[in-house]
């Protein structure tokens, strides 16, 4: 896996981009994985779902539905998120 990541990076290294992982992994072998992803020269994308919060375009037309604004939707993810950190 790192071998391959760094083939990946060095054929965009004239590119203003960079090779990122997922968070979807082999089970038992995230940390591995990611590990072998930054030694290939790629970065880590997030390591769960508590590292970032995702709204993707079906929960903002779901929740517009609902009357909600996009203040409130995000104010409503940051919220949950507390809640599953604390």
């Amino acid at each position: 896996m790192a071998t391959l990541t760094a083939q990946y990076v060095a054929l965009i290294r004239d590119l203003n981009v960079s090779i990122l992982d997922t968070r979807k992994t082999t089970p038992g072998m995230r940390l591995l994985e990611k590990y072998a992803v930054s030694m290939g020269g790629g970065q880590n994308h997030r390591f769960n779902l508590s590292d970032g919060i995702l709204i993707k375009d079906n929960h903002i037309m779901a929740l517009r539905a609902k009357g909600l604004t996009l203040k409130e939707i995000v104010t409503k993810a940051l919220e949950g998120a507390r809640r599953t950190s604390s």
